[in-house]
């Protein structure tokens, strides 16, 4: 089912409709405490998860030619032939190279915009269906974190990730302001299942005995010279580290999802979690050379970052002096307006408060006298 049929029969049977309220009320670790996720970190994860997109065709436009046209090593008619029928790929319609690098460059002004938060369901689902024709032309040269950012994709498409730091959320003096920063929803159950998905079935399908017992994998895995680098190569040098390494990983990809969605001691446990799973991609980016995988895995998991932390993060950023400046604008001026609210949803908080200067006694001769937009302490 397409994006377009799929998105407004979800609203209208409520699948993904937001419950902020229950995520207000809720005290202690319920359902929303444990499968909400902030504004704030979705707006977050939208960053990230843009970058991501902007390296990945950063690292793939130079072999545009090689890997994604006719005259590379899958030509389209190869490709048809070992596609399925639920397949598609928007690549597939010209085998040109300079078609290959029009959508490319498709893709990354739609990831410019899904950073900014310019029409941000819109530039999601543009992502998804060009990381998804991406995906599909050329399967054999990809790997894990290919079909991790597209999966990605497809759950922001469902989710609010303008809600805040974004142009639509500055620009739209219609929506009503959420109560909270809480949301929960479906989707967010379904996008925070998606990412542990990967953790937990990655640990049951480690069977082989050099994961356990015998803890052997990431010695093994840093004598394959292609795959490893420097300090790759110093580490298969410590037996033991090596062995603990490998402990480790397995242990944490497998606890995760208890440890991200535990209601006791639910902030601790996931932060500490988080840290944790950090901790082994970096390392994984330091000693393999295995592309993005570990820069999408990290975006995916600034999924479970706590609204405490940002509230946390306010509080020293933005004091109370800050937040009693308030934004004058020439009234009856859109751009102005415009202006001002973009000022205050990338610099300021939403309690700044923007006024019309002609009503105010201090900023309305001021706004006479400087001709521009006025900034006080309220």
């Amino acid at each position: 089912m397409s994006p377009s049929l799929c998105w407004p029969l979800a609203r209208r049977n409520g699948l993904f409709a937001p419950v902020h309220g229950r995520y207000d009320r809720v005290q202690g670790a319920g359902m929303a405490r444990i499968f909400g996720i902030d504004l704030r970190t979705l707006a977050l994860f939208r960053i990230l998860l843009g970058l991501a997109i902007l390296a990945d065709i950063g690292n793939l436009a130079p072999w545009a030619a090689d890997f994604f046209s006719d005259k590379g090593v899958l030509p389209r008619a190869a490709a048809l032939e070992a596609l399925s029928g639920y397949r598609f790929s928007l690549y597939l319609a010209n085998g040109k190279t300079a078609f290959v690098l029009l959508l490319m460059a498709v893709q990354v002004l739609a990831a410019l915009a899904l950073i900014l938060g310019w029409r941000t369901r819109a530039m999601t689902a543009l992502n998804w269906l060009l990381l998804a024709s991406l995906v599909n032309r050329n399967p054999i040269i990809l790997q894990g974190g290919d079909q991790l950012i597209t999966l990605l994709a497809f759950w922001g498409m469902f989710l609010p990730l303008g809600a805040r730091f974004s142009i639509d959320a500055a620009l739209d003096a219609n929506a009503a302001p959420a109560p909270g920063d809480g949301h929960l929803s479906v989707a967010t159950a379904a996008m925070l299942g998606q990412v542990l998905y990967v953790y937990f079935f990655g640990a049951l399908l480690k069977e082989s005995p050099i994961w356990i017992p015998e803890g052997l994998a990431v010695y093994y895995a840093t004598q394959l010279d292609s795959f490893a680098t420097p300090i790759g190569h110093w580490l298969r040098d410590q037996l033991g580290l090596t062995r603990a390494l490998t402990y480790f990983v397995w242990s944490i990809e497998l606890a995760a999802p208890f440890l991200l969605l535990s209601p006791v001691w639910h902030l601790p446990l996931r932060l500490l979690a988080l840290a944790a799973l950090v901790a082994m991609h970096l390392g994984f980016a330091l000693c393999l050379h295995i592309g993005l995988f570990w820069a999408i895995s990290i975006a995916s998991l600034s999924l479970f970052v706590p609204g405490a932390g940002w509230d946390w993060l306010g509080r020293r950023v933005y004091p109370p002096a800050k937040r009693r400046i308030a934004l004058f604008y020439d009234e009856g001026c859109v751009f102005c307006e415009k202006t001002c609210r973009l000022l205050r949803t990338f610099c300021l908080t939403r309690d700044n408060p923007i006024r019309p200067a002609q009503g105010d006694a201090v900023a309305g001769p001021l706004l006479a006298a400087h001709k521009s937009w006025v900034v006080l302490d309220a």
